[in-house]
């Protein structure tokens, strides 16, 4: 992929829709970038030709990356930068592009050109639980809905701890619940297993500090993450707590409960996953409900692996949190604003999208083209790969793949929205009841405070964003968690950057992030 798609091709293309509307002859053009960029056809393969004859427009998509490993993010900052954003694009979570870069919207048009997935994101919402006038207050800046809502389907169950069951039995032990019965449990592993280590999850480069997510989370805090406190936000790494935390941390490291790797190796399940460890987190909301393949790897070496799930361990005096990706979590779509004061073509671009929610053209861009890329319906209601489809070596160049994230509709298509039968996951619902939405469940409202929030920047009043311009400050933060944890240096090292956050960055950071979220984020029950 060329890293900007030549800057004169994507420039004449876009000034091209800008200008001329949807005729018999000349289709409008939409410029589109996502970003996974991998499973999106390129401008010349015959699947984005058939789509753009369904649609009928002339869909232009512009890679995410090129030369360099440019990521998405940075290359969407460049087009902004130079005022060359796409008609279409995923907002990304950057508060300036939100506020600044795209188009100015509202519900009602929303309802009115994009019906179909108006419907099921009222369907979805309803299902799910949730108010969607008030979700939709996320989209909004200054009352203006600023892009609208990508879908995680599979969200709000929340990050949990997951213990070997058989390993407890071995041990003679019930599954633990408070902080003194995880430390218990852990010495009586090491005891067992002086060679394993008891607690083994690790993550990925400077975000390890998310490995240990429980100890944080049994305080009242999440890694990272902006909590309410009173009227106002503050965030996670400023609070006293922390101590605390990193104290026990320290103490279990000492002792050989924590796998030494968890600073320097990628991937958060190997240990686990490797059989030698009693626990770790689940760290991605949908992971734990599908055993088949959540369990594989695990399974071929320990056959007779058995599970229990827990939340965060309770200590006395703190209501435990733990994070949970909301529904409808806070990114979404964004049509450029360059369109904004042509509302004929704004109302264009969201019609082609809302085509997209058919059932037939999502079928042909998460599958391709039928006889081509997939042929019939199989037993689970999925479109079923061609031989010759399947088993070619181009089959990821073409556009094609599971991940529909890379459509302009988000991570779920409007079929999973509006609950078709073929698309529900049995078993998953079953899980999210036990673990979830009853009140007394593993993660229910009586035992964990659920964290929803997903944003990620802190402007100012000048919209200038102070997070960001901090982030060298906060990664100071996440270096310190693993040094004092394997004694580099004391917990009281940890003391004197709360104290440099309290009087530098960190009030105006929190001040700022109040001002534009706090409406959203409510407060966590007192212990």
């Amino acid at each position: 992929m060329v890293l900007l798609l030549s800057v004169a091709v994507t420039g004449a293309a876009f000034a091209e829709g800008q200008t001329e509307m949807a005729t018999m002859d000349q289709p409008i053009t939409i410029t589109h970038m996502t970003e996974h960029c991998h499973t999106w056809p390129e401008t010349s393969t015959p699947l984005l030709e058939e789509m753009n004859a369904i649609l009928g427009v002339n869909w232009v998509h512009i890679p995410c990356s090129g030369q360099g490993g440019i990521s998405y993010k940075d290359k969407l900052l460049v087009l902004f930068g130079a005022n060359e954003l796409p008609d279409l694009f995923e907002t990304y979570w950057i508060e300036q592009l939100i506020q600044q870069g795209t188009s100015d919207l509202s519900v009602e048009e929303v309802a009115e050109h994009m019906p179909t997935y108006y419907g099921g994101l009222n369907a979805f919402a309803s299902g799910a639980g949730l108010d969607l006038d008030f979700t939709l207050e996320r989209y909004k800046r200054d009352g203006v809905l600023k892009h609208y809502p990508m879908v995680w389907k599979h969200a709000n169950y929340g990050h949990g701890y997951l213990w070997r069951q058989d390993y407890l039995d071995e041990l003679g032990m019930d599954v633990p619940h408070t902080m003194e019965e995880w430390e218990a449990v852990f010495a009586a592993y090491k005891a067992k297993y002086p060679d394993r280590y008891s607690y083994g999850t690790r993550y990925r480069d400077t975000e390890y500090y998310r490995s240990f997510n429980a100890v944080m989370n049994a305080f009242g805090l999440s890694n990272n993450r902006f909590l309410k406190r009173g009227d106002k936000l503050v965030y996670s790494q400023g609070q006293p707590e922390m101590i605390q935390a990193l104290e026990i941390l320290a103490r279990w490291y000492e002792k050989g409960y924590l796998d030494p790797e968890f600073v320097t190796v990628n991937g958060e399940g190997e240990p686990f996953d490797a059989g030698i460890t009693v626990m770790k987190g689940w760290e991605h909301p949908g992971w734990p409900f599908d055993h088949p393949n959540f369990h594989k790897t695990l399974k071929e070496h320990s056959p007779n692996a058995e599970f229990a799930y827990t939340g965060p361990p309770r200590v006395d005096g703190y209501f435990p949190v733990t994070y949970a990706w909301h529904p409808m979590h806070g990114n979404g779509h964004g049509i450029a604003r360059s369109n904004n004061d042509d509302r004929d073509r704004v109302h264009a671009i969201m019609e082609a999208v809302d085509a997209l929610n058919h059932r037939d053209e999502s079928f042909l861009i998460g599958y391709g083209i039928e006889g081509t890329h997939w042929s019939g319906i199989g037993d689970n209601g999925w479109p079923v790969w061609t031989d010759a489809y399947k088993d070619s070596e181009s089959r990821a160049g073409t556009g094609l793949g599971v991940n529909s994230r890379s459509t302009p509709l988000g991570y779920g298509a409007i079929r999973d929205f509006m609950g078709d039968p073929m698309y529900t996951n049995t078993v998953q619902n079953e899980w999210v009841q036990e673990v979830r939405f009853n009140p007394d469940a593993i993660l229910g409202a009586n035992n964990v405070c659920m964290l929803t929030q997903s944003f990620v920047s802190s402007l100012d009043e000048d919209g200038n964003d102070l997070r960001a311009a901090s982030q060298d400050f906060l990664n100071e933060s996440v270096a310190l968690f693993g040094q004092i944890i394997i004694g580099q240096k004391p917990v009281s090292a940890y003391q004197d950057w709360i104290d440099r956050w309290n009087a530098g960055p960190g009030p105006a950071i929190e001040e700022a992030a109040t001002r534009t979220w706090g409406h959203l984020v409510a407060e966590c029950p007192s212990a």
